[in-house]
């Protein structure tokens, strides 16, 4: 399911910088085969919003920042 939403972030970026679009023109339905009660076809519905890349998020970069630093000290001892 991750590469279904990373797919449609994809092409919902492709259609803003071609100024196409496409959010209109994709499927947002995904098809899963589920063997739980014999065999069955499940459809569910996936609209991804788009997240900022991790590294601009400051709690992030925070916490890097004090793993580095304690494997820079552990380091130099």
């Amino acid at each position: 399911m991750m590469a279904f939403s990373i797919v449609q972030v994809v092409m919902r970026r492709l259609g803003r910088r071609a100024r196409a679009p496409l959010d209109d023109l994709m499927n947002t339905t995904i098809k899963l085969v589920s063997l739980k009660d014999g065999l069955s076809l499940e459809v569910r519905e996936m609209r991804e919003r788009e997240r900022p890349p991790i590294a601009t998020i400051a709690a992030y970069r925070h916490r890097r920042a004090l793993i580095t630093a304690a494997r820079t000290a552990a380091g130099a001892r």
